[in-house]
This record gives C-alpha cells, structure tokens and sequence, in this order.
C-alpha cells in the first residue's frame, strides 16, 4: 500500500463539531459570568449611593466620589442584602456626615408635669416617655442593626436635643451656679453623659434657671 498524508483535522468525526459549539457556548457563557462577577466586585468597591448600589456610609461613599455633591443617597451599613438599605441625607461638606432624622415619637413632648415619676428615672422610663429613635430621609424607621453597624463604622457623633423648661433647671442652677441638675443622657452603650463627666455634651444658649 501506498502511503498518504492525513490531516488531523480530517480524523474528526461529524460529531466533534456539535462538541466544539458546545464548548464554545459554554466559554461564552464562563467569561459572561467573570464579567458580571468583575461588575459587582468593582461595585462594592465604589459604590454609587443607589438602591441597587448603597455604599456602607455616607463617607465611604465621599472617598469613592469626591465630586459628589450633597444630597440623599442610599446606605447599608451592615453591608447584607441591598433590600434593607435606607436613604440618608449625607452631608459632604461637612466632611461626609450621615444624617438621620428623628421620628415623630421621639421629635418632641408637651410641656407637662410628672409627679408620679421619680426623680432618679430616665425619660424614656416614664409612663408617656419614649427612648430617641431615627427614621430615614423618607420617614421609614432605621431598624436597630442598621444602626448599631452605623455606630461601628462612625468615628463620632452629635444630635442638637431642645428642652423646654418651666421653672426647672436644664444645665446651670443660676442660684448656686452648679451644675449638679444639669440634664444626664444615656447612651446607647449604657454610658451616663453629662456636664461632670463629657466635655462634648455642652449647652448652645442655657435660658432655664
């Protein structure tokens, strides 16, 4: 017999051809996956500040996009499923403040007296009293894991409280000068804060007696 040259192409059967289609859809669809895998990683990265792509806090998000200007965007600082991300105020300016907003129960109480109540009790202790809770820039209340990572991730905060007085003494007794009734409030870590003993907790304009 005599001896031919076969090309190795020519020793693949009819049916190599469906397996390379195959193969090549199945690439296709490999390198799909790395590509939307690539997007989310680059997400999470330098998020947007949307719904779909809330950033962990309002100054991670001014580290990504400095030229951001202030405004609401979305935030989600226990960094879970997007679904529980909340719409804040960030304050940019002020170097990247996340602002939440107090609910109407704990925005503000009437004038009254508590003659029942003792002396040593915090407000949030009182028959019609209530503890301070947020809500987002859209009214809807900041769960309490969200706003425990907030406080993790948060380097400081401050909240402006008003006291309406009525022959009461709220930071400085203007008779004896001392401060021993000066308003006490209590923190989320269960420490006491006041004159004696914060040098951050301080009266903007003290009118009480």
């Amino acid at each position: 017999r005599t001896r031919r040259n076969i090309d190795a192409s020519q020793l693949l059967d009819d049916g190599n051809g469906e397996n390379y289609v195959d193969y090549a859809d199945g690439m296709e669809e490999i390198f799909g996956s790395l590509n939307s895998l690539k997007l989310e990683i680059e997400q999470m990265k330098r998020p947007l500040g949307t719904q779909q792509n809330p950033a962990r806090t309002c100054k991670d998000l001014q580290l990504c996009h400095p030229d951001f200007p202030d405004g609401e965007y979305w935030v989600d600082p226990n960094q879970g499923c997007s679904r529980d991300s909340f719409k804040v105020y960030c304050n940019f300016t002020a170097g990247g403040s996340t602002c939440v907003f107090p609910d109407k129960k704990s925005e503000g109480s009437k004038m009254a007296r508590w003659p029942k109540e003792q002396p040593s009790s915090w407000y949030s202790q009182y028959k019609r009293g209530s503890l301070l809770s947020y809500v987002d820039a859209e009214g809807n209340p900041v769960g309490v894991v969200q706003m425990t990572f907030l406080r993790l991730l948060s380097a400081s905060a401050h909240q402006n409280v008003t006291y309406h007085c009525y022959q009461s003494v709220a930071w400085q007794d203007a008779a004896t000068g001392s401060y021993d009734k000066a308003l006490r409030f209590l923190g989320s870590n269960d420490e006491e804060m006041s004159y004696d003993n914060n040098p951050y907790i301080r009266a903007l304009v003290d009118g009480c007696a």
